[in-house]
């Protein structure tokens, strides 16, 4: 299940803005083809680079960037808490966890695409 918070213009500007420093420096990486449909999807859309959070945290500038990450992970991980009772009662799922944020930034075209290969599962 993917889930999206909302977050403010500015905050989403500043968050690309990070991101693209983050695939300049080569810190954005590929899944390998197993894990990719299930992690990002089918199709276009579950093509991507991405890194997680933890993985790079030191690399973000500081400023709302740093910040709105890791505020938007514990909003998710509160939510998470919030409904997991009612999830079990009304339809019987439970949450027995989650996996860490992951950024993910799709590829600008074919070639940014061939720049990202694939790791050896």
């Amino acid at each position: 299940v993917v889930a999206g918070v909302p977050v403010a213009e500015a905050q989403r500007a500043e968050v690309r803005e990070a991101m693209a420093g983050l695939d300049e420096d080569g810190l954005l990486l590929r899944l390998p083809a197993a894990f990719e449909p299930g992690y990002l999807g089918c199709g276009e859309r579950g093509r991507a680079k991405v890194a997680l959070l933890e993985a790079v945290a030191d690399e973000l500038p500081s400023g709302r960037a740093s910040d709105a990450l890791p505020a938007q992970d514990q909003l998710l991980a509160d939510l998470c808490e919030l409904i997991a009772p009612h999830l079990q009662e009304a339809l019987g799922v439970s949450i027995e966890g989650r996996t860490n944020l992951m950024l993910r930034l799709p590829f600008a075209g074919a070639e940014d695409e061939a720049r990202h290969p694939q790791p050896e599962p």
